[in-house]
């Protein structure tokens, strides 16, 4: 498991004992290129599957460069947006063009559904804690539908909170087994940052 400090948002890249692919946000510029190249061959262009965290540029803007660059398999953007929500009138344009580039290479896309459990390889499964079903959380901009997510391969875990706001923290907490072997967030691990419901519970 990689986490890139790109610009915008972090991204995620893991590769599984089979040598599965999953590339997980993009950044906001072409700097996840430069990422990837670092730990994958130079010739080797394979990524078995993207999975969108949110439709923010700050996320996407680096996914189209990854689209282009790279044999993609299969593409899983978020069911739950702002839009869908009706707290924004239109997509990101960065989403957009993203979509546009899916489209232009026949990327097969699905949706990532609240608490949708993905099997990435052998042993290695994801579980998607959040966004959660609109009818059970109240969604603002400032607690938007970003991916919460855990990995696990055996007894190893690992949960990624991204930039989730702690109110959305305490709902994952109290809804979901926060136990993890390691915790990833986007900001500082500061009290008005991070929920103590996480490490109570």
């Amino acid at each position: 498991v990689y986490v890139f400090d790109t610009p915008g948002q972090p991204s995620v890249f893991i590769r599984t004992p089979n040598d599965r692919r999953i590339l997980i946000g993009g950044g906001a510029n072409a700097d996840i290129i430069r990422r990837l190249t670092s730990v994958l061959p130079f010739y080797s262009r394979r990524i078995d599957m993207v999975i969108v965290p949110d439709t923010d540029a700050k996320n996407v803007t680096g996914l189209v460069e990854a689209v282009e660059r790279y044999s993609v398999t299969k593409v899983l953007v978020p069911e739950v947006t702002l839009m869908s929500l009706g707290l924004s009138t239109s997509t990101d344009p960065a989403y957009e063009a993203f979509n546009k580039a899916l489209e232009d290479r026949a990327v097969p896309v699905a949706q990532i559904s609240p608490d949708m459990l993905l099997s990435l390889d052998h042993d290695v499964n994801m579980s998607v804690l959040f966004p959660a079903d609109p009818a059970s959380f109240k969604y603002s901009k400032a607690s938007g539908p970003s991916l919460v997510f855990k990995i696990e391969y055996g007894s190893t875990s690992i949960l990624f909170m991204g930039s989730a706001a702690p109110k959305i923290q305490k709902l994952i907490a109290s809804s979901s087994d926060t136990r993890a072997d390691a915790l990833v967030v986007s900001h500082s691990l500061s009290a008005s940052n991070v929920a103590k419901d996480l490490f109570t519970k």
